[in-house]
């Protein structure tokens, strides 16, 4: 199976890209419909609004593979486009939040899938399947100021709106846990072109901080830098996250959500005992299934493309079971009196 998922990997790397971004990159790989009995979709029909960051945007794009069609670009009503797929029977649509430049609210739930239902041509949503911020908010320190930082104080009240939010629009709420990072690979330089010095343990603290405040450094070697002094400096953190706030609370919570594999295993933590206390919320326990995998994460240390059948394995066995409680007996459905 894992040569399998190997060969998948391959097939997406042909582009020379490290991860889906647009249609336009996606050679259309007929070979994962292959996926689409595997991964019991031939019962399914159904509406399924994607709402997350770039990991969310991978699997929509192929799942979209493998129905067989091609995404296409969509008003989400801001200033970013969606992307939405229809085939056999299954619509899926995506909103991708913006990240540090406008980081994605959970209270804001319910405008976001009225304006994407609105763009995806859909009545009403069968399933939300809505992810992690933590990856985001993990990466903005110390560069930028923690503006995700409210959502994850207060992650288990951010969490319950939200899924009150999808509820109160009828539809079966799916939540995605944010990746396994994988810290060895941030700390390799990139075949991405970049020139320039590449941060290495040799270098002394002076010189780390020096690098790190040179915004005309790579983002990918900055992120290097971060760890190394990190390495050599235990209270890093600790210092950069004082500095945002002076609760000690908050101080002690954000020191532990660093950007590596310590601080992605303590968010996924936060998030599943959060979960834990909403029970009508389904996970999908993306940080299990990419922890310890690193061989998947061509080199980029978050994205696990050749992974991608099992986050949508998980994916559709929730969504057949919410279709089970929504439709009793389960069947399929013909909806296209839903769509406008």
């Amino acid at each position: 199976m894992r040569r399998l998922l190997m060969m998948l990997g391959l097939l997406h790397r042909a582009s020379g890209k490290t991860m889906y971004t647009n249609p336009k990159q996606v050679s259309r790989e007929r070979n994962a419909s292959w996926y689409y009995g595997p991964l019991g979709l031939q019962n399914i029909e159904a509406t399924i609004a994607f709402i997350g960051d770039s990991t969310h945007r991978n699997q929509l794009q192929f799942l979209c593979d493998v129905l067989g069609t091609q995404p296409k670009e969509i008003a989400t009503g801001t200033s970013s486009t969606g992307l939405m797929c229809s085939g056999k029977g299954i619509t899926a649509a995506l909103k991708v939040f913006d990240g540090d430049a406008d980081p994605w609210s959970m209270r804001s739930m319910r405008s976001v899938l009225r304006n994407l239902a609105r763009g995806s041509n859909v009545k009403r949503w069968d399933v939300v399947y809505f992810g992690s911020t933590s990856l985001h908010m993990l990466q903005l320190l110390p560069l930028i100021k923690w503006r995700g930082w409210p959502a994850a104080r207060d992650l288990g009240r951010e969490l319950a709106k939200a899924t009150d939010a999808v509820s109160t629009v009828g539809a079966c709420p799916v939540f995605m846990t944010g990746h396994s990072l994988c810290s060895r690979e941030f700390l390799k330089r990139r075949d991405d072109g970049v020139e320039g010095d590449f941060p290495s343990a040799d270098w002394d603290l002076l010189k780390l901080r020096r690098f790190l405040g040179d915004d005309s450094n790579a983002w990918a070697a900055r992120k290097a830098a971060i760890l190394r002094i990190a390495a050599k400096n235990t209270s890093y953190y600790t210092r950069e996250c004082s500095a945002i706030t002076s609760d000690r609370d908050e101080i002690d919570a954000c020191s532990k959500l660093s950007f590596d594999a310590a601080g992605s295993a303590h968010a996924a933590a936060l998030e599943r005992q959060a979960l834990a206390k909403l029970p009508g919320v389904r996970v999908v326990d993306a940080h299990a299934l990419t922890r310890d995998q690193c061989w998947a994460t061509q080199r980029d240390g978050v994205h696990y493309l050749p992974l991608l059948p099992s986050r949508l394995s998980a994916l559709t066995a929730h969504v057949a079971d919410c279709l089970r409680e929504q439709r009793p007996p389960f069947r399929r459905f013909h909806r296209s009196s839903e769509h406008t």
